[in-house]
């Protein structure tokens, strides 16, 4: 079950893609937009606040979970620090 997870998880990421591009030009192929948020507000007005909150929250995490991985290898590697 694991792998066609992976492989659906990667297929959705895939369409995802394509159409964020898609959203991003015209029919001429002229780009028209250039944030996920502008692409939410054409979608739906007032949505894109939204978006750029889920993307902040999203950027915090990533930091927060670096500081916690790094920590929790330094005290794998330094056994005492966790002593303190």
């Amino acid at each position: 079950y694991s792998i066609l997870a992976m492989i659906a998880v990667a297929y959705i990421c895939y369409w995802t893609g394509v159409l964020l591009i898609e959203c991003l030009y015209d029919n001429k192929g002229e780009k028209v937009r250039y944030s996920y948020r502008e692409v939410a507000e054409f979608y739906r007005p007032g949505f894109g606040k939204w978006v750029l909150a889920a993307q902040l929250t999203e950027l915090l995490s990533t930091c927060i979970i670096y500081v916690v991985l790094a920590a929790d290898l330094m005290q794998g590697c330094f056994p005492s620090i966790g002593e303190i």
